[in-house]
């Protein structure tokens, strides 16, 4: 999970570089990113409350973390 962190922070380093994104701290950005991905996902599953997701329930819930992530890292140049 280290290496996951630290290679989407670094993904998100080079976007801040180049003006796309604004973050004071990239590894906390990827966490956050990374566990809003999971959300409503993961832990229902894991404990077997719910059945695993669909792909379509996945793209919902990916595209709505995306959407939070650039509302409040994208630059107005991004």
């Amino acid at each position: 999970m280290a290496r996951t962190i630290s290679n989407l922070a670094a993904y998100f380093d080079a976007r801040a570089g180049v003006g796309e994104l604004r973050m004071a701290d990239s590894r906390l950005a990827a966490s956050q990113f990374m566990m809003a991905c999971q959300a409503s996902l993961f832990l229902p599953y894991v404990f077997q409350s719910a059945p695993a997701p669909t792909p379509e329930r996945i793209a919902q819930v990916v595209d709505s973390a995306t959407q939070m992530f650039l509302a409040a890292y994208r630059t107005k140049a991004g």
